[in-house]
C-alpha cells in the first residue's frame, strides 16, 4: 500500500473525569494511512506490505515449516504538545477470512515487542525485518476459541515512550512465542475490507486545557538523599490528586535503563525508589507531570 504523509484518521472525544478535561484519541488508520506488514520466513525476500492479515505463526506450507511476524506502527504526530497521557489500548480483531492461513490456533501465545529501528512499509522482508527489544515487551495470552479478539490490549509503556521521543516510533511486531508446529494467531490488518476491524489504539489523556484547573498550585518535586547507596525518596508537594507521572532514569550516556508511570493519590505524595541494583556512578532521573518536566542528577555510592 502507498504511504501517503497526511496526518491519521482519529476520533476525538471529550470526558470529564475526576474533575479535569479529557481527551480520547481513537486511532484507526485504513490502508492509505496505515502502516503495516507481514514478514514470512518461506519468502524471506519478498514484501507483504498490503495484506488484510495481521498476523504470526509457525505452520507449514506444502510440507515446509515457516515462520512468520507482523509489524504495526501507529502515527502520534497529531497528539496534543504537553498533554499527559492516562491510558492506551489496543484493540485486535480476529481476521475471518481463511486464505491460506489459519485463525486462533495452538499453543499461540505472542508477544507484542517494540520495534527499535527503522522500516519501510513498501520494502520490509523477512530478511531485511528490523531490531526489536524485550523491554516492555506486551503478553498476549493463548486464546481459548479459533476467532478470539484481543480488546483494550495496555501498552501504555509503548505509547509514552513514542510520544516523549517520537524519534523512536518504530512501531511494534507481533512475534509468536512457542516457535513450534503448529501455532497461529491471526488478526485483521488496516488494509482489512471492514473499517471496524482493523487494529485500534486509543489514548486517553490530559490535554493542556486541564492546566488551568491546576495553573496556581504551587508545584515542589524533591528527590533526597543524594547522594547514597541507591534508596532515593520522591516527594511531590501540593500535587493535584488523580494525575499521573512519568519517571525515567538515564545513565550518564543517555541509554534509558528504568521507566515507570505512577498515579498520584495524595496531595504530598511520597514515594521510595530503590535503585540500590544499579553499579555505582552518575545517573540522571527525568520526572514529567502535567506542566513542566524536570531532571535531577543523582549519585550512587
Amino acid at each position: 500500500m502507498k504511504r501517503i504523509k497526511i496526518l491519521f484518521l482519529g476520533v476525538l472525544s471529550f470526558i470529564v473525569c475526576n474533575g479535569f478535561s479529557q481527551i480520547t484519541i481513537t486511532l484507526q488508520p485504513n490502508s492509505t494511512l496505515g502502516k503495516d506488514a507481514t514478514l514470512f520466513e518461506l519468502n524471506p525476500n519478498n514484501n507483504i506490505g498490503n495484506s488484510n492479515e495481521f498476523i504470526s505463526f509457525d505452520w507449514t506450507f506444502s510440507g515446509i515449516e515457516a515462520k512468520g511476524y507482523s509489524l504495526i506502527q501507529f502515527d502520534l504526530s497529531s497528539l496534543p504538545q504537553n498533554t499527559n497521557i492516562i491510558s492506551a489500548k489496543l484493540s485486535l480483531f480476529h481476521n475471518p477470512i481463511l486464505n491460506s492461513s489459519a485463525g486462533q490456533a495452538g499453543d499461540n501465545a505472542c508477544y507484542l515487542k517494540k520495534v527499535t529501528s527503522q522500516w519501510n512499509e513498501n520494502t520490509v522482508t523477512w530478511n531485511t525485518m528490523p531490531s526489536t527489544s524485550n523491554i516492555n515487551q506486551v503478553y498476549l495470552a493463548t486464546s481459548i476459541s479459533p476467532n478470539q479478539n484481543y480488546p483494550n490490549i495496555d501498552i501504555i509503556n509503548f505509547v509514552i515512550d513514542w510520544y516523549n521521543n517520537p524519534q523512536s516510533n518504530y512501531g511494534m511486531m507481533l512475534e509468536i512465542i512457542n516457535k513450534s508446529l503448529y501455532n497461529s494467531m491471526k488478526f485483521c490488518s488496516s488494509d482489512y475490507v471492514d473499517s471496524l476491524l482493523r487494529p485500534k489504539l486509543e489514548i486517553c489523556c490530559r490535554t493542556p486545557e486541564s492546566l488551568n484547573d491546576i495553573k496556581n498550585i504551587n508545584y515542589f518535586f524533591s528527590l533526597y538523599p543524594n547522594p547514597n547507596k541507591g534508596i532515593f525518596t520522591f516527594k511531590y508537594k501540593n500535587a493535584p490528586i488523580n494525575q499521573n507521572l512519568f519517571i525515567q532514569v538515564y545513565g550518564v550516556t543517555g541509554n534509558l535503563i528504568i521507566q515507570e508511570q505512577i498515579e498520584i493519590l495524595s496531595n504530598n505524595f511520597i514515594k521510595d525508589f530503590d535503585l540500590s541494583n544499579l553499579t555505582s556512578g552518575v545517573y540522571f532521573v527525568k520526572i514529567t507531570d502535567y506542566s513542566r518536566t524536570k531532571t535531577f542528577k543523582i549519585i550512587i555510592e
